[in-house]
Formats: structure tokens, sequence, C-alpha cells
């Protein structure tokens, strides 16, 4: 096996998408996605073939580094949306090599950060991204509801209205800083696949907001005002939601373990799916 590497610029996304799926099919978590699914991955994420490297045998795509790059608290930001290698090229050291090129590959293009993210139980990938200089930022968790929910009233004077992303609301009353895929910017790069659920008091006030992809039944955030909270508001926003889930359940990913949502989720009757940490190295 000969490995050439180099950036995935004018690489397509059939062809990435095929190496995807192959080096993720044994994975411990099922992400299996279509053309379209796998699209707005990578536009959601923020896609940079620029700084991304894929490692290729003769001409065949064998492994592959996605990085998306946006400003990330405060700081120019590479983020690792995938990295995999195919069975058969594995325990060659290609997804070290990659990572050695994407650190280069971020040095020469001013980047601040490299943040990934990866599952806890995965013991060779965080032996591999520990070598490369990572170091753990926090816990995140990740949470589905698969039943009913059982039902919650708007509490009295508040009402709940639902419109299109309302992005302005975005970070309004959160504790913690948004994961990299539950960012406002996030969002934004797929606006229209999102709704808002906004509840306000009887002055059209606003104290608490939601967001649902109604497709998959993704909740990338939901909070409510400090003075508002234990009413059951959050609880009844989270039944309009799921009324609007086309999928049959309800799914809140990255959530930072030891904030007010954790709590949240697990007095409602949500169970904790994957469990992973947030990784970053300064460069």
């Amino acid at each position: 096996m000969t490995i050439r590497t180099s950036t995935l610029e004018g690489i397509p996304e059939s062809v990435l998408l095929d190496c995807f799926l192959d080096a993720f099919s044994d994975y411990e978590v099922d992400i299996t996605m279509d053309e379209e699914r796998f699209h707005r991955h990578l536009v959601r994420n923020g896609y940079d073939p620029t700084i991304s490297l894929g490692a290729f045998d003769g001409g065949r795509l064998v492994g592959f580094a996605l990085f998306g790059r946006r400003m990330h608290a405060g700081r120019d930001t590479a983020y690792d949306l995938g990295t995999g290698v195919r069975p058969e090229a594995r325990r060659c050291g290609i997804a070290s090599l990659l990572f050695d090129m994407a650190e280069e590959t971020a040095r020469s293009t001013s980047l601040e950060v490299m943040l990934l993210e990866v599952i806890r139980t995965n013991v060779k990938a965080l032996e591999l991204y520990r070598a490369k200089g990572f170091t753990i930022s926090r816990g995140l968790s990740c949470y589905a509801m698969e039943d009913d929910l059982p039902h919650h009233e708007m509490p009295d004077g508040i009402t709940c209205t639902c419109s299109q992303a309302r992005l302005e609301l975005y970070d309004r009353f959160t504790d913690t800083l948004h994961s990299w895929q539950n960012s406002r910017q996030s969002i934004a790069s797929s606006r229209d696949d999102f709704l808002s659920f906004t509840a306000c008091d009887p002055d059209g006030i606003v104290v608490a907001h939601g967001i649902l992809c109604p497709s998959t039944g993704e909740v990338p955030t939901l909070a409510v005002e400090a003075e508002s909270r234990g009413r059951g508001t959050a609880s009844a926003l989270m039944c309009a939601m799921a009324k609007r889930s086309e999928s049959g359940r309800l799914r809140v990913l990255n959530v930072e373990d030891g904030s007010s949502m954790q709590f949240f989720l697990d007095s409602i009757g949500f169970k904790v799916f994957v469990r992973q940490y947030e990784m970053s190295r300064l460069l």
C-alpha cells in the first residue's frame, strides 16, 4: 500500500460519503447517512476542504480527516467533523499521519484551536488524540426520548408559538457554551431545517425558547430565563416539540455534564445513549 496525502479540495461529496460509510461501518454508534443527510452534515458543521485531509492508495480515498472552520468561543477554530480509515487500510498509521498534516495545515492558515469530540469508550482514538496534544475540555452526553413524553401544559399566563427558527433568541438564557454542531452558526447554516418554539408571558416578553429539527427530532437548544424556571415551562415546550417531531423521538445531543439541561433531561425521563469528551488543542 502506497499512501499519498492531500487536502480534499475538488473531491466530490459522493467520494467522501463512500469512504465515510466504509470507515464507520463498525462504529459504536450507527451513523448511516444518505447523500442528502451527509451534505447537510457538512454544511451545518462548516466543512472546509482546504483544511481537510485525505489519504489515497492509488486513486482511491482510504482515509480522511474532515474539518470545519469558524470562530468558536472567540477563537478561529478547526472542528473535526469526522476522521476515519477504511477497515482494510487500518493499522498503517494513516489516522496519525492525517492529524499531523491537519496540524501543519491549521498552523499555516493561522487557525488558533483544533476541536473534536470522541466517545469515551473509544480508547484507541483517545490515546491518539492525547498523543497529538489534545486535552479534555468537558464531558458531553447525548440523550434520547423514544417513548411519549408525559403531557405538560404551559403555566398559567404563558403562551407558546411556533415559527421559523428565530436566531436572535438562540443564545438567550443558556448557561453553557453550545457545542460546535449546536452553535448558533451551525443552526444558521441550516436554518430552513429548524423551527422555533417560543414561550411568552402575558406582556409578550419571551421567557423560554427551544429549537427543533422536525425531520430528525433533534433539539439543539432549549432554555428558560432564570426567574421563570421550576414552573414547568421547559417540559411544556419539550412536549410541544415532540408533537412536531416526524421521527417519533426527540434527541438532545452533546449536553454539558453538570449543566442545568442535563439535570432537566434526567428529571423528565430522557436516557443517555452515548457519552463523549470534547477535546481541544491550542496551536
